[in-house]
């Protein structure tokens, strides 16, 4: 059985909490898929501008 591993890794000197991550683990190849693009949805697209 395969397991796949979503891992977040975030860091800012300027922060508090200097280090964060987050895994999500799952046994399914879609769901894993589904959740890390939910995670980019709501956490990495922050701050960033798209260059076309």
């Amino acid at each position: 059985m395969l397991t796949y591993v979503f891992h977040y890794t975030d860091f800012s000197v300027s922060r508090k909490e200097q280090l964060k991550r987050d895994i999500r683990v799952s046994n399914d190849k879609e769901q894993i898929f589904k959740l890390m693009d939910e995670f980019i949805a709501d956490n990495v697209k922050k701050g960033w501008e798209e260059k076309v």
